[in-house]
């Protein structure tokens, strides 16, 4: 017997609640640590923090390339840099030869072709006219999910998975 619509969404709404409970918990606990934090650890809790809000709204996709808690200094100051190093002007990145921006903004420009070249194709290719599937692609293609999952999307068909579940 299947799930009716209102179902599978109630079960959604309770997993979302459940994970918003458990992040909120994450959360405060890291708020009452603050006092305790060298002021790396800080930053990088403030941009952990920071860039995770950033990117709920990407579809669900747990973020693989940073962790909460990471080994090393050099991963904090990786994720601290990204996400605050515009504020730091003795950085190299910030004084960047008009040469080398150029090339980085040419290299921007090819990469953002690139990608608009593909999803135009897989669109035109699968004849993908749906708004919402559109959507869904792009973000499924922007987060390297193909690549991450080694799932090709056919649409409306179904994707297999090493889950007990599928049918």
């Amino acid at each position: 017997m299947a799930l009716t619509t209102a179902e599978c969404l109630s079960i959604t709404r309770v997993c979302i609640e459940k994970l918003t409970e458990l992040t909120l918990g994450d959360l405060d606990a890291d708020i009452r640590l603050m006092p305790t934090l060298n002021i790396t650890d800080e930053m990088y809790k403030k941009s952990y923090w920071k860039k995770f809000t950033d990117s709920m709204g990407a579809i669900g996709v747990k973020r693989e390339d940073e962790t909460k808690t990471p080994a090393r200094d050099e991963e904090k100051w990786n994720l601290i840099l990204e996400v605050y190093g515009h504020l730091f002007p003795e950085l190299p990145s910030t004084a960047m030869r008009p040469d080398v921006k150029s090339r980085l903004d040419w290299f921007k420009r090819r990469i953002a072709k690139e990608f608009e070249v593909e999803f135009t194709r897989q669109i035109n290719a699968n004849v993908i006219s749906s708004p919402i599937e559109q959507i869904f692609l792009l973000e499924w293609k922007f987060a390297g999910l193909d690549k991450k999952l080694n799932v090709l999307l056919s649409p409306h068909e179904p994707i297999p998975t090493d889950s007990p579940h599928t049918p």
